[in-house]
């Protein structure tokens, strides 16, 4: 199995990828209101996990300098992953990747988002420049929400 080719997420170079994606068909006079329900639920990563449900990964976000943040991500905020599972020792058993770059793109027939993130050190403990995350420190994390004409969509995907 191949990773899927999405806009503006370069081309897996190596590595495992995972790729995990929902998609709904919307009547098209009902896309703009489920989009924008859906772009609420993408910029509420503190409630991540009430969407998914139980023994799916908790997110939390925290602005650059470490604090727990109660707001849409921004380009240079973190956030804390905690997978079902030991987890990394050094962390406290979180995984910690850093948002690095916010893409919103729209024309007349879509309209998309893109989050992308890198694992990163605990931004709590400046002092210990551990990278904790299960990926490799090369390694980008990708969250996508798209609208077009015919349906709304949101993955997560791993390159």
């Amino acid at each position: 199995m191949k990773p899927k080719q999405i806009n503006r997420v370069p081309q897996q170079q190596s590595g495992g990828f995972h790729d995990t994606e929902s998609q709904k068909q919307f009547a098209p006079e009902l896309l703009p209101l489920k989009f924008d329900i859906l772009k609420q639920r993408f910029f509420s990563v503190n409630r991540w996990k009430s969407y998914c449900g139980e023994g799916f990964a908790a997110f939390k976000l925290y602005d650059s300098e470490g604090n727990a943040a109660e707001r849409p991500p921004q380009k240079g905020d973190f956030m804390r992953i905690d997978i079902p599972g030991p987890g990394e020792t050094e962390a406290k058993g979180y995984d910690w990747v850093e948002v690095t770059d916010i893409c919103f793109e729209e024309d007349n027939y879509s309209e998309s988002i893109l989050i992308t993130c890198s694992p990163s050190g605990n931004p709590q403990d400046r002092k210990n420049k551990h990278i904790a995350h299960f990926l490799q420190f090369q390694s980008n994390f990708y969250f996508y929400d798209c609208q077009n004409a015919d349906s709304s969509e949101s993955r997560s995907l791993r390159a």
